[in-house]
């Protein structure tokens, strides 16, 4: 029922917040807080039938490898990386360098309008939208072109940001742009939308 889906899709989009950040420490060979496990888990009990509890709040260990596997992060040094050595997923897909103006600009443009269509009309879209734009700006001058990378530099930059009249948080926009980031340099992108607007191009290298 729609009263039911609701609260599922918080429980997940907490879950999914959970396990990019522990992939994150995992990778780096630290563990996630306790207190970042037990948040999905615990907001699952205060607003989803218990059966579904279960299903959403997957164990720590499992979600963290699934984002792994999911943002080609390498591997912890004692485990066994899931990607070839010399594949494209291993690697990390990357973008061509140059246009961070007009990389920002049409990123800005382009959350902001997808905000605006997945909800309603509002003004913060165009801050989260302006801050996103500018933070993978701000990345990629400092010489950032792997999309995993940008995808946490946006996450980690947008922590602090005031989401409260939005429906969304800093995990939802950083995969949000991690695809349109993609799409920039002409990659098809599973399960989601075709840009409203085409990225002009990258210079020719």
């Amino acid at each position: 029922s729609v009263s039911e889906a609701m609260p599922m899709r918080s429980v997940l989009a907490l879950t999914l917040g959970a396990a990019v950040a522990e992939a994150f420490m995992l990778s780096n060979g630290g563990v996630a807080a306790p207190a970042l496990r037990a948040r999905a888990p615990q907001v699952a009990a205060q607003s989803v039938p218990a059966g579904l509890v279960s299903r959403a709040a997957a164990t720590p260990k499992a979600r963290a490898r699934l984002a792994l596997r999911m943002s080609g992060l390498p591997a912890p040094a004692d485990r066994p990386s899931p990607f070839e050595p010399d594949s494209d997923m291993a690697r990390g897909a990357r973008i061509p360098d140059g246009a961070y103006e007009e990389l920002s600009a049409w990123l800005s443009e382009e959350v902001a309008q997808w905000l605006d269509d997945e909800w309603i009309e509002r003004s913060v879209h165009r801050d989260i939208g302006s801050l996103a734009g500018k933070l993978i700006e701000e990345a990629r001058r400092a010489g950032d072109q792997d999309v995993t990378t940008l995808m946490f530099a946006v996450a980690d930059g947008m922590a602090k940001f005031d989401f409260y009249e939005s429906d969304v948080n800093q995990f939802d926009v950083a995969n949000k742009v991690s695809d349109l980031l993609l799409q920039s340099a002409g990659t098809d992108v599973c399960c989601t939308q075709q840009p409203y607007k085409a990225f002009p191009g990258y210079p020719e290298v």
